[in-house]
């Protein structure tokens, strides 16, 4: 899943030049300074490709952050990749006859960098790949062509030539998805479900004599320039094309480790060949096969060992992952004319410089977190609380600096939402969602800061859930009683709202007059900064909901949207409440909603794109922030700030991946500083700059 340690450096400055309305003296805003302080690591990482015209340049791709790039062999990363609509990558490819030309294959369709993944233009959304298990490498060239396959079964062909060709299928589909692809002696070669297929006179033919017939799962194609090919299916291993007695022949697999009690086979999906060393193989196992293991072969697979020296960094961040070993692996990239290799796996890049002897973690710059909730708390001066996928609830203590795993006693899940008591800094809820997903709410509270938690969860209605796309049965949000910490609200998507008074001894479902229990969004519930017994309630289907009694009874609210999603007020001044919309649209009262005014978000329009998370600066109110989300794993449309109190809107340019903000937390500092969580890139800290004239 999702599933960072970037430098406090600064990465861009853009000029905001108008003025901030309002009462008091203007305000101009001069820039907008961008600081990454999440952590790296702890995320799926999907595939890495090396420059083979400079082996310091590597690229590695992630299932919900695009792309990171290193020029300096992997030492530092950043994220790259202008030009990208969406994030899920599937393969990336340089092209070795044209320098600087690298080739990725996304969610959403094929793109081209000529300056090696910098800027991308996208070359077709035909050809996309859209299963979230990819295969291997899914380009092969031959000559001045360049062939893509895609998880539709279909391959695609393109001119290297001329960069502006057009993009055509070759006209014979095969067994989908396609897993892999390479070229071999002027041919081109499948892997799928079905066995190898190659491509001879405008037709892809079965290539399986030798395969099992049950057994024809080829995960990887490998070839090499000593007119070598190899062919991974999933369960038995490796196989050696034999030319003369044109068939497969099976090269073997490695032993399984006495330690490995389990009866089932090992199964495999990453595999390598060494430039120039046709006798040197590399198979990793199958993601979903445990315990995840690496091997090698240096006689051409007729004896294997596990390369099991894997050493983290020493100033990485301990996640999930705590061992230091290998997690799921995914790709493996030989650099030609060296003894290095790249690894990506489900937690982690790896690196060796000794043929694989020896793995050394790579992590600096590698945000790849989703991130679902950030809390900071002004009795705890330096503390940031974030809430993530996978890893659960990191804490810092030096602002974003450095970070730690707090997850005593809670199961292994995502972290959807932290609360931290206005009575007791010391006493937290913390909101889960897990792995292995049971009818039941795992909520946790602490009280001593979060170093330990106790269970306070509780069990879920047997009603069936409604057949509705956008309903899952997810917890949501929490809501603390602002006078008694014993108190304590939590929402899903699908089963409506529920109540605690005894600090989640027992539980009440709160519903009445909902009609649509399908809460989603940032703070999408959220309790009267002044009035306890009031809260807000934001929901899909049915709009905004509102309770003054405590939760007993709730009443529709006219914002004129049936969809709305976070939600923020106005401390000085409760009777203002913006809420977000689809289409980009913020709804807004400045009479605690008897009346509502619709403000839509300028730039591009997209009826995919919605208004998600909104928050307040606390030291100036009229200062309005919202975040982007996209409905799909294609680019949102990044952060804009209104001046005005929400009247007017202006997209502040982050030079970032314009993937979804799913947290956005301003602090109390002087500075209008906002800290925003991303649904893959990790969080940023946002400080506008001001001065008063």
């Amino acid at each position: 899943m999702n599933r960072l340690l970037f430098s406090a450096a600064l990465i861009w400055c853009c000029m905001l030049q108008t003025s901030l309305a309002g009462s008091g003296n203007p305000v101009s805003v001069h820039d907008t300074i961008v600081r990454a302080c999440g952590y790296g690591g702890g995320g799926r990482f999907t595939t890495v490709a090396v420059d083979p015209h400079d082996p310091n340049v590597v690229l590695v791709g992630s299932d919900v952050a695009g792309v990171f790039k290193s020029t300096d062999g992997g030492a530092h990363f950043r994220l790259t990749g202008r030009g990208l609509e969406s994030f899920a990558i599937a393969s990336l490819a340089f092209v070795p006859t044209q320098p600087g030309t690298v080739f990725l294959l996304a969610w959403d369709g094929c793109y081209m960098s000529r300056d090696r993944g910098d800027h991308w233009v996208k070359k077709s959304s035909t050809i996309c790949y859209r299963q979230r298990y990819s295969g291997n490498s899914l380009f092969a060239t031959i000559g001045q062509k360049l062939y893509i396959a895609t998880d539709t079964g279909n391959v695609f062909q393109m001119s290297l030539d001329n960069g502006s060709a057009p993009v055509s299928a070759i006209p014979s589909s095969l067994p989908a998805p396609v897993f892999c692809l390479a070229a071999a002696n002027g041919l081109l070669y499948a892997g799928t479900d079905q066995g190898v297929f190659c491509y001879r006179t405008a037709a892809w033919q079965q290539h399986n004599n030798g395969l099992p017939e049950a057994h024809r799962r080829v995960t990887s194609i490998l070839s090499l320039s000593e007119g070598r090919l190899y062919a991974l299916e999933e369960t038995t291993g490796l196989y050696l094309w034999n030319a003369t007695a044109n068939a497969w022949k099976a090269v073997g697999v490695p032993a399984k480790p006495q330690t490995i009690l389990q009866q089932k086979p090992l199964r495999y999906k990453a595999c390598a060949l060494v430039p120039g060393k046709p006798e040197t193989l590399y198979l990793a196992t199958h993601p979903e096969t445990w315990p995840h293991m690496l091997f090698k072969s240096d006689d051409g697979g007729a004896t294997w060992s596990q390369c099991s020296r894997f050493s983290r960094a020493q100033d990485a961040v301990l996640t999930w992952h705590l061992a230091a070993s290998l997690a799921a692996a995914e790709c493996i990239s030989p650099v030609p004319r060296s003894r290095t290799l790249y690894l990506t796996d489900w937690w982690n890049v790896w690196k060796t410089t000794d043929a694989g002897d020896h793995w050394t973690q790579l992590h600096r710059g590698l945000q790849n977190t989703v991130v679902n909730d950030i809390k900071t708390d002004p009795r705890k001066p330096g503390f940031v609380f974030m809430a993530v996928s996978d890893n659960g609830l990191m804490v810092s203590p030096d602002n974003g600096t450095t970070w730690q795993r707090k997850m005593s006693g809670v199961v292994d899940g995502h972290a959807q939402e932290i609360e931290i008591s206005r009575q007791d800094p010391a006493v937290m809820y913390l909101l889960i969602n897990p792995w292995e997903k049971k009818k039941r709410i795992a909520l946790y509270r602490s009280n001593d800061g979060g170093e330990h938690w106790n269970d306070v969860g509780f069990s879920l209605p047997d009603s069936p859930l409604p057949r509705l796309g956008y309903v899952d049965g997810l917890a949501t949000n929490i809501e603390i009683d602002h006078a008694d910490d014993r108190i304590v609200y939590v929402a899903t998507n699908g089963y409506g709202i529920f109540k605690t008074t005894d600090s989640g001894r027992t539980w009440s479902p709160l519903n009445s007059g909902i009609t649509t229990p399908y809460v989603r969004g940032p703070s999408a519930l959220l309790m009267h900064p002044h009035d306890s017994s009031v809260l807000f309630a934001s929901t899909q289907a049915g709009g905004l909901y509102r309770t003054t009694d405590a939760g007993r009874l709730w009443h529709r609210m006219p914002t004129g949207h049936n969809f709305t999603f976070g939600m923020a007020i106005d401390p000085g001044d409760p009777s203002r409440i913006y809420v977000g919309c689809p289409a980009k649209k913020i709804v807004r009262t400045t009479d605690g909603g008897a009346t509502w005014r619709e403000t839509t978000l300028p730039g591009k329009t997209s009826p995919t794109i919605a208004a998600y998370a909104l928050s307040l600066h606390p030291q100036d109110t009229r200062i309005v922030f919202v975040g982007t989300l996209s409905y799909d794993y294609t680019a949102a449309d990044g952060l804009y700030i209104s001046r005005d109190s929400g009247q007017t809107f202006e997209k502040c340019s982050l030079d970032l991946p314009e993937v979804t903000i799913n947290a956005l937390h301003c602090t109390q500092s002087a500075s209008r500083e906002a800290l925003l969580g991303f649904n893959g890139i990790g969080m940023f800290r946002v400080v506008i700059a001001t001065d008063t004239p």
